[in-house]
């Protein structure tokens, strides 16, 4: 497969660590198969030569994420971790909607959240690094990469799909 992205492994600043951030809906992560996110997370896996995969993957079960398998199946000399707040951890942070049920987000909560999974992806990354995470971090959360001195690309994955889902309910 031909990378869609617009960097090629000569133009990265070798200099610094580099990190993409992939925003996605939570549900591609292991609920629901899309095969364009799975061919996105290898596209970086193997353009990058990516050393270390953080996920924001907070599942209670022990199911495993599709990058963590891609990772173990494909991608042995490659690091896959949850960089997720544990519950214990959560339970130390003030949070003003601690069900994450309706639209209310603690702005707080969500940035000790971000700053943990930059802390974790900087001290698992050699070299380059792959975050997945929701849609609504994305762009701040490669800010906070950035200002740790990350070279950062950022890409967003959604589903066609799922878009026609949606116009098909409320048209």
């Amino acid at each position: 497969m031909q990378p869609r992205n617009l960097i090629s492994l000569k133009q990265v600043n070798t200099n610094k660590r580099w990190v993409c951030v992939l925003g996605t809906n939570h549900l591609y992560q292991d609920d629901a198969y899309r095969k364009g996110y799975f061919l996105e997370v290898r596209d970086v896996l193997s353009t990058y030569k990516v050393d270390f995969v953080g996920e924001e993957y907070s599942k209670a079960t022990a199911s495993q994420s599709y990058a963590q398998r891609l990772v173990e199946k494909e991608y042995p000399a490659t690091s896959w971790k949850n960089v997720d707040l544990t519950g214990s951890e959560r339970q130390k942070i003030p949070d003003k909607n601690p069900t994450g049920i309706g639209p209310l987000q603690d702005l707080d909560f969500q940035i000790a959240r971000e700053k943990a999974w930059v802390d974790r992806v900087s001290a698992g990354t050699k070299q380059s690094a792959l975050l997945i995470c929701g849609l609504a971090h994305t762009f701040s959360v490669s800010q906070r990469f950035r200002a740790a001195g990350f070279e950062v690309e950022v890409r967003v994955f959604l589903d066609g799909k799922d878009h026609q889902a949606i116009r098909e309910r409320v048209e």
